[in-house]
């Protein structure tokens, strides 16, 4: 508590005509006979209606904050989703690209099946000669001559994408034809 002479207050008011301490002092605080200054019961009610206040626009603040840290954080995983099948999807038509360039320069090993990484992406490249496509890894039966069946699949994380592509070589003069390129649903 502030210990002041009642003959000091006026004098330390025009001193100091601005301080908002002597200000508090001179309006809010009652003198007893000890000269010690003590609070008014109206000035403690004031002050509570200010704390909780205070702590209203505290929280309304505080939820506004987090309400927008959420719709953030939702729209930027939606922005990440569209990157990441972007990337499958470039992925899925770099091994039908690689596959077409397989087949013009005759590389293919034993395995009609190969892994091809893109962008950290493991794309599944299958290709069949003269054989015609009835899904999965298998081949199916002899059909037409002088025709490739590509297909790949790029998977990440939870995106898949698919591509069926069906190459024609021309016998007489090794001229590589794409015919068709397509995409096909993946569950």
């Amino acid at each position: 508590m502030a210990i002041l002479l009642l003959h000091q207050l006026p004098q330390v008011r025009m001193l100091f005509p601005d301080n908002w301490f002597v200000r508090f002092l001179w309006y809010n605080l009652a003198v007893s006979k000890k000269n010690i200054f003590l609070l008014k019961t109206g000035f403690l009610e004031k002050g509570a209606l200010a704390v909780s206040s205070i702590l209203i626009i505290g929280i309304v603040i505080f939820e506004t904050a987090a309400a927008a840290l959420f719709i953030s954080y939702l729209a930027s995983q939606g922005g990440l989703g569209a990157k990441i099948l972007g990337l499958v999807n470039f992925a899925a038509l770099s091994g039908v690209d690689d596959a077409v360039r397989r087949i013009i320069h005759n590389d293919f090993s034993s395995s009609a099946s190969y892994n091809l990484t893109v962008n950290n992406i493991t794309t599944q490249v299958t290709v069949c000669k003269n054989l015609t496509y009835t899904g999965g890894t298998d081949c199916g039966s002899p059909a037409l001559t002088d025709r490739y069946d590509v297909s790949s699949l790029a998977t990440y994380l939870n995106k898949n994408k698919k591509y069926r592509s069906v190459v024609y070589v021309n016998p007489i003069n090794s001229q590589v034809i794409i015919e068709s390129i397509q995409e096909i649903t993946t569950q």
